[in-house]
């Protein structure tokens, strides 16, 4: 049996829009499925874990964006139970480092061609992302995305993807870099005016922005793009490339790669992680290696 977890209201109503295109499909090719309906946050990780104490479950099927993605990765991870996506957000960044179609009928027919494949995760302060996680000037940006009445009119214009990109354009005027300590694999690097850190697993966030354009999600490790003592022009330069991931050689940015990193501040942060907002003074993020079954295009590149 196939789950299919829709969130109606992804995207300003596209994920039901979505599965009104996909449900006669499924009932004309007499597919044995369950769909669940979100209604609110965590709602979708409810679902997920009680997924969990089922049996002869073949998959989980999200239909909805990142967000909804991540809510249903935290019940799924550590499971043998395959999770695919059908991007119905404005990001879609997941369904796009997977090379899911946007197409919904598709990508449909793309994931019930695949085989599940082991993918990375990480770990950060008791719970899990699986794109990315950003501290600094980006989880402030992910603050005022969240529910943003210009994410919604974009969204009905099917131009969410811009919502990061008007926001940051805002925030840039009055964000102010902070020292923090940054710990990787054990050395410790002290930076007294930071931008950001971005912390990822696949090459994309924010709607398509090569952060870490070189991460590889089953090679054990996460790409880290720091941004640092630079002024305001040369972030807003260095912004414009990033969608191309043409950012890192620029001055200021730093590109690394860990298995544990540790990030404390006096200050309180502001972190997202998949795009979804919270706040601490510290972070602990460590990759969890192939924790979560996926399915994805068959013709992906992996990294073995």
């Amino acid at each position: 049996m196939i789950i299919f977890i829709v969130n109606p209201v992804s995207a300003n109503g596209r994920g039901k829009k979505i599965w009104s295109q996909l449900e006669p499909v499924l009932k004309e090719r007499q597919l044995v499925y369950t769909v669940h309906f979100t209604t609110g946050p965590k709602h979708a990780t409810f679902f997920a874990k009680e997924i969990r104490k089922e049996s002869k479950v073949e998959a989980v099927i999200v239909v909805g964006g990142d967000g909804t993605l991540h809510e249903v990765a935290q019940g799924l991870i550590g499971t043998a139970i395959p999770l695919g996506c059908i991007p119905a957000g404005s990001g879609n960044d997941f369904a796009r480092a997977l090379h899911i179609s946007t197409n919904s009928i598709k990508a449909l027919e793309m994931l019930l061609s695949s085989k599940p494949y082991k993918i990375d995760v990480a770990e950060i302060n008791n719970s899990f992302f699986v794109n990315g996680s950003g501290i600094g000037f980006d989880g402030a940006v992910a603050k005022m995305t969240n529910g943003s009445k210009i994410k919604c009119w974009l969204n009905r214009m099917k131009l969410g993807r811009l919502a990061y990109v008007i926001i940051a354009l805002r925030l840039l005027c009055t964000f102010r870099p902070m020292p923090l300590t940054l710990t990787i694999d054990g050395r410790c690097y002290f930076y007294d005016n930071i931008w950001l850190i971005a912390v990822s697993n696949i090459p994309f966030y924010g709607g398509g922005m090569s952060v870490c354009p070189d991460a590889i999600y089953d090679d054990g490790l996460l790409d880290l793009c720091i941004v640092s003592n630079i002024n305001r022009f040369h972030f807003l330069r260095s912004l414009i490339k990033v969608f191309k991931g043409k950012h890192t050689s620029e001055p200021g940015i730093i590109m690394m790669r860990g298995r544990k990193i540790s990030i404390q501040s006096k200050k309180t942060l502001p972190i997202h992680m998949d795009g979804e907002y919270y706040q601490s003074n510290c972070a602990t993020i460590n990759v969890q290696r192939r924790a979560l079954n996926v399915l994805h295009a068959p013709f992906i590149n992996k990294s073995c």
